[in-house]
């Protein structure tokens, strides 16, 4: 294994809408729901697929649910916020760059979220490539994104280890020759690589 390929979301950064969800709508009668028609509908996946702008997507948001434009653009901005760090220190990243693997990150992601993202943490350099679902138009699991990232830096499949927090997404990867981990913390993934015979401990 010569290269480690990082999602962003729930594996460098948490990522919980619905927790923003109930700070901004705290009186509506299902968070979940709400969650689920900002969140995994069409116009959000039209923003992670680059197609339109946050701003374009809050204008639909304000047409589709009647919600104030202010409203949710206070909820765009707590999301950014909300981005923290899963690992404080980002040990794992530091770990794996100074033990010479070559650092990938694949994220379905906003291009408003990346910039902040790299504006609010210093560790973007220690990554040889970066693949942006919002950059290139495809979103995993499709086959197309983890094509781009390969063809792009001419990299192996066998050579590399993907990790993200969904299954699904892991399932995409291995098809085309990657492997994976299912992320679910730092100190299981640490142990998860010692299969490969990587130890970042």
């Amino acid at each position: 294994i010569k290269n480690l390929v990082f999602d962003v979301g729930n594996v460098l950064v948490h990522w919980t809408p619905e927790k923003v969800v109930k700070e901004i709508f705290p009186e509506h009668p299902s968070h979940e729901e709400l969650t689920h028609d900002l969140f995994k509908k069409h116009p959000w996946l039209d923003l992670n697929l680059g197609k339109i702008t946050e701003r374009e997507l809050l204008d639909i948001y304000h047409e589709l649910y009647g919600h104030d434009l202010s409203v949710l653009e206070t909820m765009m901005a707590k999301l950014k916020t909300s981005l923290s760090p899963i690992d404080p220190e980002f040990t794992l990243i530091k770990k794996a760059h100074e033990a010479g693997y070559k650092l990938y990150a694949l994220t379905d992601n906003v291009r408003e979220f990346m910039v902040h993202l790299k504006k609010e943490h210093d560790i973007w350099h220690y990554f040889d490539g970066i693949v942006v679902s919002a950059e290139i138009g495809h979103l995993k699991p499709s086959r197309e994104i983890y094509q781009h990232l390969l063809d792009t830096y001419q990299l192996n499949p066998k050579e590399c280890v993907f990790l993200d927090d969904v299954e699904g997404n892991i399932e995409g990867a291995k098809r085309l020759g990657m492997h994976g981990i299912i992320f679910q913390n730092v100190p299981q993934c640490v142990q998860a690589l010692k299969a490969f015979g990587i130890d970042l401990s």
